[in-house]
């Protein structure tokens, strides 16, 4: 079986939403923690705010990049199918952070804990909601 290339790899669409989804994460960790510890916003509220942001950067990200080659939807349409994933992927996402920050002691590493593993259900929600429809090939 032939090795594939580090540039083989990052060229597939899975790959190409990963590392999208990683730097908007980091995007979305950082402002959570500047929201809630620089400004004092409520932790729920730092957290939607700042998911928000992430979400318009993967939207950008995706269309541009991860998902070019494909014909698109136009951007409305496009967008309003982003937003439809993202909160259907963002309701587990807050569900699982909720649930966790209101069963254990609330940390600055818990939060982190809990966050990451919200993002995680959301990931794979957002993944083939993304794939399948929002950023579905409108040829095929």
């Amino acid at each position: 079986m032939p090795r594939l290339t580090i540039a083989q790899i990052i060229s597939q669409p899975v790959a190409k939403f990963l590392l999208v989804g990683g730097s908007a994460f980091l995007a979305d960790m950082t402002l959570f923690l500047l929201l809630t510890y620089v400004i004092g916003m409520p932790l729920i509220a730092a957290r939607i705010v700042a998911f928000l942001c992430a979400l318009f950067m993967t939207w950008q990200l995706n269309r541009k990049w991860t998902f070019s080659a494909r014909r698109q939807y136009s951007h409305k349409r496009q967008w309003m199918l982003v937003l439809l994933v993202a909160l259907v992927a963002a309701g587990c996402n807050l569900a699982v952070f909720y649930a966790l920050i209101h069963r254990f002691p609330v940390t600055v590493a818990f939060q982190i804990l809990a966050m990451a593993s919200g993002v995680l259900v959301g990931t794979a929600i957002n993944w083939f909601g993304s794939n399948y429809v929002a950023f579905r090939d409108v040829t095929v």
